[in-house]
């Protein structure tokens, strides 16, 4: 359950590195949809099974899941990988704003 709340927090937080990046609401808007909505349909097409590795695919199937998917990520991999996801948008998003503003 606390890994629950914490993955929604982490889902705002690539909100904010992707509007951070992209400096238009609208563009970041979409973009975060594309990511979190999109990007998992698009990838159910594809061979393998990399729709596993979004990020509502992560929270859906092993974060806050009951019972463990067989084919999907554990729970703590599951929330360092979004953890990682989160980083490198803040950490460019910071790199950009150093530059373009500074």
């Amino acid at each position: 359950m606390v890994l629950s709340g914490a993955f929604l927090a982490l889902l705002g937080l690539l909100g904010l590195g992707l509007g951070v990046i992209i400096r238009h609401t609208a563009g970041a808007i979409a973009a975060y949809v594309g990511i979190t909505f999109l990007l998992p349909l698009l990838l159910q097409r594809v061979s393998g099974t990399p729709s596993r590795y979004t990020p509502v695919g992560i929270l859906a199937n092993s974060v806050s899941a009951v019972v463990r998917q067989p084919q999907q990520v554990s729970a703590p991999v599951g929330f360092l990988l979004m953890v990682l996801y989160c980083a490198v948008l803040l950490g460019l998003g910071t790199a950009l704003i150093v530059r373009r503003d500074a």
